[in-house]
């Protein structure tokens, strides 16, 4: 049995994490996931970001201050004490399997890229993490304005990010130094954030009202024109909305990147790279052409479909991988098949929703078919700021005794 981890931060200060527990996939209908923890004062100001691994749970906030709670206690452990702007992002590498070692990335506005390292020796991180644990090894401060967004390539050799000095840079992992740096005007002016194909080897640009695909490898197609610009040249598409996009868009597939797709298609199929976003209440399907030898749609992305989610407005997407005991034992999770959880929000809710999404079949979102709702949570009077979900073994959650600072008690109060 295996379980996912559904942390999220709200406006007021809040920290809380919900978990839904599979052993095979339940389709009649959504399950009610479960709550866990929840600290009501964890920090005094809004929640950026959250990032989930293992047993941990770590958030930051405008207050300055990365948090860090055990998911086996349910308790807040203590804070991670450095930057001196407002915490924008918090990532983990996806470490090597039994990897000694665990490590976060911190973006904050004060213009620096924090790495942190926690020692790791059972390979997961099920054993509480104390702040005196983490120590942080580098600081990375070329950047000279707030750092709007940070990406992790898969390969955990480099690192992209944006900045409010309109500048993107790509970093050296192995090296803890930049390599890359180049003037936002001339690449993607106006970008706000980014983030990294799961292959590696696409990239999203994004801007309140538009998203780029740009393509990472370095081959330039053969039908290309000489005169275009070098942004034109490995850009796979541009999606232009006539208003902001509610959420910003998330990678959910790539042909090239799934055995099952590849292995059922033909060599000469066109192959492609879908996008999910939401538009207020909608969510937006888009498919770009990324290769193939019939392919002749290059920089012409589409809008397959679009669903309504409950509430008034989607305000975080994330797609995740199936487990791999699901991949092995359920025909629905394999090829193009994603877990997808969303957060949408109104004036008194926030709604948490988990989908089954597969394309095996189509390339259009039909609920009940393409589209099948696998669990469900509303949250009442909380505003919800931030989201991270991650898959762990059961057995990285022990039932261990409540403590007397344990948030149990606090949770049958706090309104969920």
């Amino acid at each position: 049995m295996g379980t996912l981890t559904i942390s999220c931060g709200t406006y007021d200060g809040s920290v809380f994490a919900l978990q839904y527990d599979f052993q095979t996939l339940n389709i009649a209908g959504p399950k009610q996931l479960k709550p866990v923890f929840v600290d009501p004062a964890a920090h005094n100001s809004a929640v950026t970001s959250v990032a989930t691994k293992d047993s941990l749970v770590l958030s930051g906030s405008s207050d300055e201050i990365i948090q860090i709670f055990s998911l086996q206690s349910k308790t807040r452990l203590g804070a991670l004490e450095m930057h001196v702007g407002t915490i924008r992002q918090l990532k983990f590498i996806t470490e090597p399997q039994n990897s000694t070692y665990c490590h976060l990335f911190s973006a904050s506005d004060d213009g620096c890229i924090a790495i942190w390292r926690c020692e790791n020796p059972d390979g997961k991180l099920t054993k509480c993490k104390t702040p005196s644990s983490w120590e942080c090894i580098r600081q990375i401060r070329r950047h000279k304005g707030p750092v709007h967004s940070i990406a992790i390539h898969p390969s955990n050799r480099c690192l992209f990010s944006i900045s409010e000095d309109k500048t993107f840079r790509v970093w050296n992992l192995l090296r803890g130094r930049q390599a890359y740096a180049i003037r936002l005007k001339n690449l993607a002016d106006g970008a706000r954030s980014l983030s990294v194909s799961p292959t590696g080897s696409r990239l999203l640009l994004v801007w309140p009202d538009k998203f780029d695909m740009i393509n990472l490898t370095g081959e330039i197609p053969a039908d290309t024109d000489c005169n275009s610009s070098k942004s034109e040249v490995f850009s796979y598409g541009s999606v232009q909305f006539p208003n902001p996009t509610t959420s910003e868009p998330v990678f959910f597939s790539e042909d090239d990147d799934d055995e099952v797709t590849q292995n059922q298609a033909a060599l000469s199929d066109p192959l492609f790279a879908y996008v999910l976003v939401g538009v207020d209440a909608s969510l937006a399907l888009f498919k770009f052409s990324i290769g193939g030898q019939n392919s002749s749609d290059r920089g012409k992305p589409s809008l397959t479909s679009k669903v309504v989610l409950p509430g008034k407005r989607i305000k975080f997407l994330q797609v995740v991988n199936w487990p791999s005991v699901l991949v092995a034992n359920e025909t629905i999770c394999q090829g193009r098949s994603r877990l997808l959880v969303a957060v949408t929000t109104e004036a008194d809710c926030s709604h948490i929703r988990g989908y089954i999404v597969n394309l095996n079949e189509t390339d259009v979102l039909e609920p009940g078919k393409s589209f099948i709702p696998l669990f469900t949570y509303d949250v009442w009077n909380a505003r919800i700021t931030a989201l991270s979900a991650a898959w762990s073994p059961q057995n990285s959650y022990v039932n261990l005794p409540l403590s007397e600072h344990s948030n149990d008690a606090v949770a049958e109060n706090f309104t969920f």
